[in-house]
C-alpha cells in the first residue's frame, strides 16, 4: 500500500512522462545519422500529367528567398497556402498539423503529414511526416535531423510492427529537401536511411503523393459502409483493435482478427451480455469478421489507478468475474493488457473473452496467459508437456485460476519494473515463471500472499478487499 502522499504525488508526476528531448540529445542523434552514407530512396517516377501549378512555388523556391518558419509571411503560412492548390487525384494528401499534437504523441508537433485522402489524421492513415525549416542554409543540420528521426521513432512506437515498421520523414526549407526512411522492426533496433539534399522540392513532394497505399503499408481494414476507422487502440497475438465510429456516430472499439475467427469470443460476449464490466456489442454479429463493441477503453496503468481512484472499482471487478463464473464461464486470459478502464475511470473492464471455457469442463486445449497464469495451470501444462511431448497441452481451468491471475495482474500494475522482468522470461520456460512468482514476487510480501491465498480459496470478498487495499 502507498501511504506517503508526497511520495505518491512525486511518482504520479513521473509516470508516463517521457524523458526530455534536449537540444544536446537531438544533436547527438543527428550526428550519428549524418555519419552514415547517403542513399537514394525509392519513389515512383513522376507522371508527366501530374502538376502542381502555383506561382507561390516560384516565390518560396527562389534562391534569394530567406524565409523564417513562423509568421504570416513565414514558410509554414506559405506552405499552407500551397496545399490549397495541391493535386487532388492521388490516394494521399498533405495536411497541416503544426498547431496541435497529431501523429507523434502529445509532446511532439511536426508541421505537416501526408495521409490517406479524406481520412482522419492518425498514425494509421499517415504515410509521411514533413517538417519545415527556415531558409538559412542549414535546414538539415544535426539538431533538425535528430528531431526528424525522433518524430519517426515516436510515430512507429504507436503501432505494432505487424501493421507498420517504416515511415518517411522529410526536412525541407522548400528550396531543398532531405528524405529519411525511419524503420523500427520487431527487434526494436531503429534504422535510418537518409538521402542527399534534393533540389526539386515540388517534384519530390509530387512523387511522395504518387505512392500507392500498399507500397507504404498504409491500408485500413475493409469493414464496409457501417463502420469508419478513426484510430488504433492496441494489439495482441491474434488481433488488432481499432477505434471507430458507426454510421450513427457512435464511438466503438473494433477487434479485427489476424488469423483465427472471433466466433467463439462473440458467443461469450453474447452470453455475458449485461454484466457490469463486460463490453457491450454494438452489433450482435461479426462485421466482416470483426467484433464491434462499446465503450472505447483506455489501458490500465498505475497512473490511471491513482488518478481515477480505481482501487475503489476493484470489488466490482471481482464481482464481474464472480457473476461470469456463476453463469458457467472461466476467462482463462486475465492479464494486464486485457484489463482496461473507461474515460470516466470508474469501471475496470476485462475485455478479452476469446479464451473462455465452461466451468467444470474436464480439460480444454491450453490458451491464454502464461506469465500471469495460476500456479495450478502452469503445473498442469508442465506435466502435460512431460507426458505428451510435442502435443498441445490440455488443462482444466477453474474460477480460482481467474482470481489468481487477477492478483498477479494487480501485482504487476503496481510494480511496473518487475512486470518488465517477468515478461522477459521466455514463454516456454514455464518452470522459470513458476519460480519467479514464488521466489521473486511473493517472497517477503505478506499482504500479497494473503490476496493470493484468498484467490486460491475462491474467496471473492477476500480478493476484492485485499486488492483494494494494495492498490490504494
Amino acid at each position: 500500500m502507498f501511504r506517503n502522499d508526497d511520495f505518491k504525488a512525486e511518482l504520479l508526476a513521473l509516470i508516463g512522462t517521457p524523458p526530455p528531448l534536449t537540444t544536446t540529445t537531438l544533436r547527438e542523434v543527428g550526428e550519428h545519422v549524418k555519419k552514415q552514407a547517403r542513399v537514394e530512396l525509392p519513389l515512383p517516377p513522376l507522371a508527366a500529367s501530374l502538376t502542381w501549378n502555383d506561382p507561390l512555388w516560384d516565390e518560396v523556391a527562389a534562391p534569394e528567398s530567406h524565409l523564417l518558419e513562423a509568421g504570416e509571411q513565414g514558410l509554414q503560412s506559405k506552405f499552407c497556402r500551397l496545399l490549397n492548390s495541391a493535386p487532388s487525384s492521388m490516394s494521399f494528401e498533405f495536411h497541416d498539423v503544426h498547431t496541435a499534437p497529431s501523429v507523434c504523441g502529445n509532446d511532439l508537433k511536426p508541421d505537416t503529414v501526408m495521409k490517406l485522402r479524406g481520412k482522419p489524421v492518425c498514425p494509421l492513415t499517415t504515410a509521411a511526416i514533413l517538417d519545415l525549416k527556415r531558409q538559412d542554409g542549414a535546414y538539415d543540420n544535426e539538431k533538425n535531423v535528430g528531431q526528424a528521426v525522433t518524430y519517426g521513432r515516436t510515430f512507429l512506437q504507436q503501432l505494432p510492427s505487424s501493421l507498420r515498421n517504416t515511415v518517411y520523414v522529410a526536412l525541407t526549407d522548400l528550396q531543398r529537401i532531405t528524405l529519411m526512411r525511419v524503420s523500427l522492426p520487431a527487434n526494436g533496433q531503429l534504422e535510418v536511411a537518409m538521402s542527399t539534399q534534393l533540389a526539386d522540392v515540388k517534384s519530390i513532394l509530387l512523387q511522395l503523393l504518387s505512392c500507392t497505399p500498399a507500397s507504404l503499408r498504409v491500408q485500413l481494414p475493409d469493414l464496409g459502409p457501417s463502420l469508419k476507422i478513426t484510430g488504433f487502440l492496441g494489439h495482441g497475438a491474434t488481433s488488432h483493435v481499432f477505434q471507430g465510429t458507426t454510421s450513427n456516430g457512435d464511438e466503438v472499439a473494433i477487434k479485427v482478427p489476424l488469423a483465427r475467427t472471433l466466433d467463439h469470443e462473440l458467443e461469450m460476449l453474447l452470453a455475458l451480455r449485461g454484466l457490469i464490466g463486460v463490453p457491450s456489442l454494438a452489433f450482435d454479429t461479426l462485421v466482416k469478421g470483426a467484433i464491434v463493441s462499446t465503450p472505447v477503453l483506455q489501458p490500465l496503468t498505475l497512473a490511471a489507478i491513482w488518478r481515477g481512484r480505481l482501487h475503489l472499482a476493484v470489488p466490482a471487478l471481482v464481482s464481474t468475474f464472480k457473476e461470469a463464473h456463476n453463469l458457467g464461464f472461466v476467462n482463462r486470459d486475465v492479464r494486464l493488457s486485457n484489463l482496461m478502464t473507461d474515460t470516466t475511470a470508474s469501471v475496470l473492464w476485462p475485455i478479452d473473452w476469446g479464451s473462455a471455457t465452461r466451468v467444470g469442463l474436464q480439460q480444454a486445449p491450453f490458451e491464454g496467459t502464461v506469465h500471469y497464469a495460476s500456479k495450478a495451470i502452469l503445473e498442469q501444462v508442465i506435466l502435460e508437456q512431460l507426458l505428451q511431448p510435442g502435443q498441445h497441452p490440455s488443462v482444466r481451468a477453474t474460477p480460482a485460476d481467474d482470481l489468481e491471475s487477477l492478483v498477479c495482474t494487480a501485482f504487476c500494475v503496481t510494480h511496473p519494473d518487475m512486470q518488465v522482468e517477468l515478461e522477459k522470461l521466455p514463454k516456454h520456460q514455464l518452470g522459470d515463471i513458476v519460480s519467479w512468482w514464488q521466489h521473486t514476487a511473493w517472497a517477503s510480501r505478506p499482504a500479497w500472499t494473503e490476496a493470493l491465498q484468498a484467490a486460491r480459496d475462491l474467496d471473492y470478498t477476500g480478493v476484492g478487499v485485499q486488492l483494494q487495499r494494495l492498490l490504494e
